[in-house]
């Protein structure tokens, strides 16, 4: 039913009525019930959930729609969409680097750096492990402070601004997939 109100184009009318018989209700405009909106919002969340279901083991309810804001609603989808392989580019205004251990002297000028972070869902309240990674790659990030990132050590942060752009991609990676990357850098997963 959630399915066949989220399709419903603007001019559809229903009517409920015995075949060859006669009608039981008035007809229904779908373009004026508030009905068709809350179905398609609805269906969006529930598939998004579902997406998400896929890649846990723990038990995903459907928060209550009445408690759930336009903005879990978003993160919600935004995360299925990283889950489905989609990358979603954002805008950031600053980020603290965690120095690794096999670190060498900090570029000079603009560079691009990625990050990893453990990719969790919070659906209705609850923390749900995905055993994935979100990698966060800041296309142009300069040194806030340079004699600061001269003098930090392996475990320090130092603190990130964006270059000549803001934009950062963000994608969703497999554990192996992380731990293959890192293997390859000698590194340890940062996290912020």
């Amino acid at each position: 039913m959630m399915r066949l109100l989220a399709a419903l184009a603007p001019d559809t009318t229903l009517l409920l009525a015995v075949r060859g018989g006669p009608a039981y209700s008035p007809r229904w405009q779908s373009e004026a019930s508030s009905l068709v909106l809350h179905a398609r919002r609805q269906l969006r969340l529930l598939q998004a959930l579902q997406v998400i279901q896929s890649h846990s083991y723990q038990r995903i309810m459907i928060p209550p729609p009445s408690r759930t804001s336009n903005a879990e609603l978003a993160e919600i989808i935004q995360l299925a969409h990283l889950l489905q392989g989609a990358q979603v580019e954002a805008t950031w205004s600053y980020v603290d680097f965690p120095i690794p251990a096999d670190a060498g002297p900090p570029p000079e000028g603009e560079f691009s750096v990625a990050i990893l972070h453990e990719l969790n869902a919070q659906v209705g309240g609850r923390h749900i492990p995905l055993g994935m990674y979100q990698c966060v790659t800041y296309l142009a990030a300069r040194i806030a402070d340079p004699a600061e990132a001269a003098a930090a050590q392996a475990g320090d942060s130092i603190r990130l601004l964006p270059g000549s752009i803001d934009r950062a991609l963000i994608t969703a990676v497999s554990a192996a997939e992380a731990l293959a990357a890192l293997a390859a850098r000698s590194g340890v997963p940062p996290t912020c």
